[in-house]
């Protein structure tokens, strides 16, 4: 599940893409993103988010709810800005993601814009609900992260 679909809010509207997932760390998930980035924008009004994944060879289903974060001290963070720099093209357009581009406008890119457009991005789950599709039976159960315990519950499927 490195492509899971992180969902966040916008006012009252759910915003839902597909992120890479780079890295997990303490039980934090970690993305990388431009710091313009509307899921960055959204994360300051509203932090909660949900994290969903599926494995089709598996039959497995996870979605995570938790809090999103912007990671601007870490012991890994250095590791993960030099990651995605291998990746800088990602982080050079003059306008930000989801910009409107006038027709015929093509995006304009700059190499100084790179560095400090890179956003590193932690997912810090609180509860996980799973899915297991087999046969003849599903098998559901959620995992609540309580007093700094996970705690186990079976569901019906």
């Amino acid at each position: 599940m490195r492509t899971p679909t992180l969902v966040t809010t916008e006012g009252d509207q759910p915003c839902a893409r597909t992120v890479v997932l780079r890295d997990i760390f303490d039980e934090q998930f970690i993305f990388f993103t431009d710091v313009r980035s509307k899921k960055v924008q959204q994360l300051h009004h509203c932090p909660k988010a949900c994290l969903h994944g599926y494995d089709p060879h598996k039959q497995l289903q996870l979605v995570g709810y938790g809090v999103l974060e912007k990671i601007s001290h870490h012991p890994q963070l250095k590791s993960w800005q030099h990651q995605a720099s291998q990746r800088l093209e990602d982080y050079i357009g003059v306008k930000p993601p989801g910009s409107v581009l006038a027709p015929g406008e093509k995006q304009a890119f700059e190499r100084q814009y790179g560095e400090k457009n890179i956003c590193i991005l932690g997912f810090s789950p609180y509860r996980w609900d799973v899915l297991q599709l087999n046969s003849p039976h599903h098998h559901r159960f959620h995992w609540v992260l309580e007093n700094g315990q996970w705690i186990s519950e079976n569901l019906a499927p």
